[in-house]
């Protein structure tokens, strides 16, 4: 009978029948509802596996959903999603959709795996204690996201050092080293390209990074290159966008190698796993220099299941032996030497196969009975660190097969490759052989690998006088021993100390001379970085931290010979990638040089680059040694011949240019102090000899001679164009604005002051007019013009006179007089006006004024007919205060009051002043008004100058008039 399942179905309907033993029945109907129970897992309808693709560093972002289905129902089918706590992905509890919350990056992950977990909220009754309790059932699945990946990501190197080795005289296109960088990106862009290094002897190829030689190299040339290789994808600065090949070339091979103990013979059962160790091989070169690799050549069945190793010599299992069933496999190897060109050897080892259960098999480690005596392995592999104590343990090489007796006379000793006697072998107690350190010597610069074959000697009673022999590979590892040793040109005259000499006239970031150091330590420990001492002379320079070429970082042109040379220190440390590592220092003793520090070498026959190739070097050697000093070559140029006050170029022949520094006072000699050394005329020519033993028949030396100095031109060749760049073309240009601004304000100044005389000059002669000032009044006046005739006999001439008159006084100043107040004011004001116009007319017209230059000239005239009128102008004032009238008068000028005049003589009287531009004229009239009650009258006012008075009263003109009730005549020629 099945089990009631409610998902198949839900109800069942029964009919019962009852029966009694005496043949009656009975039925009914029996009505069975199944109830559910949560007894179905949820289950997940996605195709497997479940995979989806994002790509890399987009968020957040949909990834994709899962569904499931429970086949219960109510609470017990419903389904919530759930994942384990993750940074990256979040799943919607009740749709399954899952979301990405964080950008991926397909270089550090390129996949991610999710455990989905779909569960239902299952219920179950428990009738004991007749409540429902929670029983969710659930349901895993595997969700696999794949990361999709950009492109963003540059090219690096993972391996930043390669070496390699070349043979000389290779022809070119000879491979040497293949540099490999790694693109993260699916889509991999890698172009290599040489960044530094010998381009002219390399090239790369741009898609594989392998490196090969484009001329045959030399060894006597260039035994080592270093190459700088890069990405043109990756031009950053990071320790990781370059690699440093390393590239040294070896002399030619004459030696080859050779087998020790071959041929080989060694067993192995059918069943023998793959890698197993079958049998070592041993090929011994009689160059030390050269590394010996092995392979497996011919019997190419053989090479289906036995491989060698090429460093090591090991012969192991490559292949499932129990597919086949020859017994025997013989194994042709080759030993082949780094030579150039390369020598081999071969030998063959015979490789017996025992099947399982094959009986009288032979075992490689028998009982002793039935195998001869040996070492425990034929080929040992030791490690030992560089600069071991002497008698340190290096390995003990156990004998085995030994019978009960023990081996009698059994002596242990290096046959062969103990170089430098680096070991010593001893006899053990046990019957062993013991190799120690015999010596402090084991330097990984000196020997990284030492092979040596131990032999052991001794008599057993199966074995009377036998003799074995084991390979010994002694790895010595490197340690940073060594410090950086500064390597200096003349050590012997320098004193362990760099001299050089730049222009005092030369640029920022001109080179001066290039500093080296090598560490004796290989790899890392040997790798060399320069850097400055701080120091207050170290400031001006800077060094290129892989070269050590040191150049200038600012001008010298405020340099002064007191203080220099420049002094400071350079240091050279190894390991730049680690934290421990050795230094050392060098002193760099810079001068600068200047006219009086050169001196020329004449070389004739031999032009600029002949020089420099073929007899620089010798020419500074003979004359250092010579002359105790430090000799400097600052360039090669041409010959200037001279020729009277100029120079003409010799292209066939050389001038070299020189200096000297004292390295006792580390300074820079002058063409005076080399006279007693060099340059004096018996020394000179001794010295010339001397040289002239390096040139050829054709080329000569000539003489030492100082630069050129050529009156009135400028001399080739002596001083340095000098160019200026950033900082010093500002300031230039500042001072060139500034100069302009300063030519442009004179030019304004000049401008102005010439403004400035004109109007000074046409002040001088142009008479200063003084405003005559009345007080204004602004009563109801009427204006009249009189009309005057002047007698032909009284045109008297008036040019000389100079009369200081007011334009502005005139009609527009005629006022009307109301009463005697103000009759009495006005008089008071315009006797204050004349005043100040006499006092400012007075100094000019002393000058200027005929008159005063000529004092018998009407002088005492003057004087008279000054009196004259000031008694003429008192006894007005008197007139005038009973009649009413005002009358003008001057004050400390000429004044004339003019009185009484008719028609005729006032008319008159007034053409003569308008004769004369100096002359100034008031007139006053007065005006009538209905309510005054006096007889009408006028009065004229006339003032004259000092000097216009004096002429006139000398004529005999008439100076005071007075019109009025009173009548009151004065004449002139009276006072006179």
């Amino acid at each position: 009978m099945g089990a009631i399942d409610y998902e198949q179905r839900r109800s069942y309907s029964l009919v019962v029948q009852a029966k009694d033993p005496s043949g009656g029945t009975a039925t009914t109907t029996v009505s069975i509802l199944v109830n559910d129970i949560n007894d179905n897992d949820p289950e997940f309808i996605n195709p497997r596996p479940i995979t989806f693709s994002v790509p890399e560093n987009q968020a957040p972002l949909r990834v994709g959903i899962v569904s499931a289905t429970d086949k219960d129902s109510g609470p017990n089918g419903d389904i919530s999603y759930s994942i384990p706590a993750n940074p990256f992905f979040r799943i919607a509890e009740k749709t399954g959709e899952i979301t990405l919350v964080q950008p991926l990056d397909f270089e550090r992950q390129q996949q991610h795996t999710l455990i989905v977990t779909a569960r239902d909220n299952g219920i179950s009754y428990s009738s004991d204690r007749g409540i429902s309790i929670p029983s969710p059932r659930s349901a895993t699945v595997v969700v696999t996201v794949n990361v999709i990946d950009s492109e963003d990501e540059d090219p690096t190197f993972i391996d930043r050092i390669y070496y390699a080795e070349v043979f000389e005289n290779r022809p070119a296109g000879l491979e040497v080293v293949q540099v490999s960088a790694t693109d993260p990106d699916t889509v991999k862009h890698i172009t290599y390209t040489i960044v530094q290094g010998d381009t002219n002897a390399f090239q790369i190829n741009p898609q594989s990074g392998v490196i090969t030689t484009r001329i045959p190299l030399d060894y006597e040339t260039t035994n080592r290159y270093q190459l700088i290789v890069g990405t043109t994808e990756n031009r950053k600065n990071a320790p990781s966008s370059s690699a440093t090949v390393y590239v040294n070339v070896l002399n030619e091979n004459d030696v080859g190698p050779k087998f020790v103990g071959g041929p080989y013979v060694a067993s192995i059962g059918r069943q023998a796993p793959l890698n197993t160790v079958i049998q070592t091989i041993l090929a011994r070169d009689g160059d030390q220099s050269n590394k010996i690799t092995y392979a497996i050549e011919g019997d190419a069945k053989g090479q289906q299941f036995f491989a060698v190793d090429p460093n090591t010599g090991e012969i192991r299992v490559s292949g499932d032996l129990s597919r086949d069933n020859d017994p025997v496999y013989n194994l042709i190897v080759t030993a082949r030497d780094s030579g150039n060109p390369p020598q081999t050897a071969t030998s063959n080892v015979i490789i017996n196969v025992i099947n399982p259960g094959q009986q009288n098999a032979p075992i490689i480690q028998a009982p002793s009975e039935l195998g001869p005596v040996q070492f425990a392995l034929p080929q040992y592999q030791v490690r030992i660190r560089e600069g071991a104590n002497a008698n340190t343990p290096v390995e003990e090489l156990r004998i085995i097969n030994k019978p009960q007796s023990g081996i009698t006379n059994l002596q242990c000793a290096i046959v062969s490759g103990n170089a430098d006697n680096a070991f010593s072998v001893e006899t053990t107690s046990n019957g062993d052989c013991l190799i120690r350190v015999a010596s402090g010597s084991i330097d990984f610069e000196t020997r990284p690998e030492h092979d040596i074959v131990v032999q052991a000697t001794g008599s057993t009673e199966n074995q009377p006088n036998f003799r074995i022999d084991t390979r010994v590979a002694v790895s010595v590892v490197n340690v940073n021993d060594n410090a950086p040793q500064f390597i200096f040109p003349y050590p012997g005259l320098t004193g362990g100390r760099y001299f050089a000499a730049i222009d005092v006239n030369s640029n920022v970031g001109t080179p001066i001379l290039k500093v080296s150091a090598t560490d004796a330590d290989k790899g890392d420990f040997g790798i060399v970085r320069y850097a400055l001492i701080p120091s207050v002379p170290a400031q001006r320079f800077e060094i290129n931290d892989e070269s050590g070429l040191v150049s200038s970082r600012v001008t010298f042109i405020d340099s002064t010979p007191e203080n220099e040379p420049f002094e400071f220190a350079v240091q050279a440390r190894d390991s730049p990638n680690q934290v421990n590592f050795k230094a050392a220092a060098a002193t760099v003793i810079i001068n600068l040089i200047r006219d009086q520090n050169r001196f020329i070498l004449v070389i004739e026959g031999s032009d600029a680059a002949k020089t420099r190739d073929s007899y620089q070097n010798n020419i500074v050697k003979i004359i250092q040694e010579k002359t105790g000093k430090v000799v400097g070559v600052e360039k090669i140029t041409h010959r200037d011949i001279l020729d009277g006050n100029r120079t003409r170029p010799d292209f066939q022949s050389t001038d070299m240019w020189m200096y000297a520094i004292d390295p006792d006072t580390r300074r820079i000699m002058t063409f005076l102090d080399l006279q007693s050394i060099l340059l004096a005329k018996d020394i000179q020519e001794r010295r010339l000899s001397e040289v002239q033993t390096i040139f050829s028949s054709t080329d000569r030396a000539v003489e030492f001679r100082a630069p050129y100095i050529l009156p009135g031109i400028v001399q080739p060749l002596v001083y340095k164009t000098w160019s200026v760049w950033g900082f010093e073309a500002g300031l230039i240009a500042l001072a060139a604005l500034i100069i302009l601004f300063c030519i442009i304000a004179i030019i304004i100044l000049c401008y102005l002051w010439a403004r400035y005389r004109e109007y000074l000059k046409r002040a001088r002669y142009q008479p200063r007019m003084e405003p005559v000032m009345f007080e204004p009044v602004a009563p109801e006046y009427e204006t009249q013009i009189l009309q005057m005739n002047v007698n032909e006999d009284d045109n008297a001439d008036l040019g000389e006179v100079n009369v200081g008159f007011t334009p502005r006084a005139g009609i527009d100043s005629v006022t009307y007089i109301k009463t005697q107040q103000e009759r009495e004011r006005h008089m008071q004001a315009t006797n204050a006006a004349r005043e100040q116009q006499y006092r400012s007319s007075s100094a000019y017209n002393q000058s200027t004024n005929p008159i005063y230059d000529n004092p018998d000239h009407g002088a005492m005239t003057a004087t008279a007919g000054y009196s004259t009128a000031r008694r003429a102008t008192a006894g007005y004032s008197s007139t005038t205060a009973n009649s009413g009238q005002r009358v003008a008068a001057s004050s400390e000028g000429i004044n004339m009051a003019v009185s009484s005049l008719d028609e005729d003589d006032e008319e008159r009287l007034m053409a003569r002043s308008t004769l004369t531009s100096d002359q100034s004229r008031v007139v006053s009239s007065r005006h009538l008004r209905d309510d005054y009650e006096a007889p009408r009258s006028y009065s004229y006012s006339y003032a004259y100058s000092k000097e216009f008075a004096a002429n006139g009263l000398n004529r005999g003109s008439n100076n005071t008039t007075t019109i009025g009730n009173t009548n009151t005549t004065s004449s002139t020629a009276s006072h006179l």
